[in-house]
């Protein structure tokens, strides 16, 4: 059996103290937390296309992101309205 190194036992110690916070940060800073899953979905999206050889610009992945996400508010409303 491995055991595991006493820095990957405290990260998980970390991890732990944190659960359940999600929705308290979601409640008090939420234009925060929307903002960074922007810059997530931004980071990924260019990350993927360097591996298929693909070049935007940081700019104008944010525009397409951007309009990705209010499309798709919108979609949910209507949704919604229905």
């Amino acid at each position: 059996m491995h055991s595991l190194k006493p820095d990957i036992l405290d990260r998980l110690g970390n991890h732990e103290m944190t659960r359940g916070k999600q929705a308290l940060y979601r409640r008090q800073k939420p234009a925060v937390l929307e903002r960074l899953q922007q810059i997530a979905m931004i980071e990924s999206t260019a990350s993927s296309n360097r591996l298929e050889g693909i070049v935007v610009s940081p700019a104008a992945m944010d525009r397409i992101i951007r309009d990705a996400i209010h499309r798709r508010r919108e979609r949910s409303v209507e949704e919604d309205a229905e």
